[in-house]
């Protein structure tokens, strides 16, 4: 019996499907648990990949911090050593001059000294920002924007008024007694008119 001849669309399909199952080193296409634990396993090394390179970055960061102290360091060798050559081809020289040469020689070296902590203080200290850290520090703002919000939206509820519902009713107490305070006041300078009148 012939098998049914297949379309072109499926049998690039079937040749895609057979190929995405050589590659993950799946025995049986049919079975999508296996593309479910290849799938996962893959997660898994891309993920310990990543955390390596993570790794021998920050290692590639502190390399070349070293070779950056170093490189100072060997310019300041290399000054030192000429000056002091530069000392002993000169042995006419009286003793002030020798003196005066030995203050400038110390004077450099500590200008040396400041340069080589300036390079060290300019680099800098933490690895780059993480994926990792990104995404928390995100999750975080993003959570302190929505509480930010939910305090605006209950203050404009209340309108001006405390948020303290126990405050807001004694100073809603405090403005009828005061109400009631100059409504007596009224009462009183009307009937004192009255009587001035009459």
């Amino acid at each position: 019996m012939d098998l049914p001849q297949l379309s072109d669309d499926v049998e690039e399909r079937l040749d895609l499907l057979q190929h995405v199952a050589e590659v993950l080193c799946i025995d049986d296409p049919s079975d999508f648990s296996s593309y479910s634990s290849a799938i996962t396993q893959l997660t898994t090394d891309s993920l310990s990949a990543q955390k390596l390179l993570n790794r021998l970055q920050f290692i590639e960061h502190e390399l070349q911090t070293h070779l950056a102290a170093t490189r100072v360091e060997q310019r300041l060798l290399a000054k030192w050593n000429s000056a002091l050559e530069a000392d002993r081809g000169d042995e006419q020289g009286s003793a002030a001059m020798i003196e005066r040469r030995k203050e400038d020689l110390v004077r450099k070296a500590k200008e040396y000294h400041e340069e080589l902590k300036a390079v060290l203080k300019a680099m800098p200290d933490t690895p780059p920002v993480s994926v990792a850290r990104l995404t928390e520090q995100e999750n975080r703002n993003k959570t302190r924007e929505q509480e930010l919000k939910t305090k605006r939206a209950k203050i404009k509820a209340f309108k001006g008024l405390p948020p303290n519902l126990d405050l807001a009713r004694h100073e809603l107490r405090n403005a009828r007694d005061e109400l009631g305070k100059l409504t007596q006041l009224r009462e009183r300078l009307l009937g004192r008119m009255a009587e001035g009148v009459s």
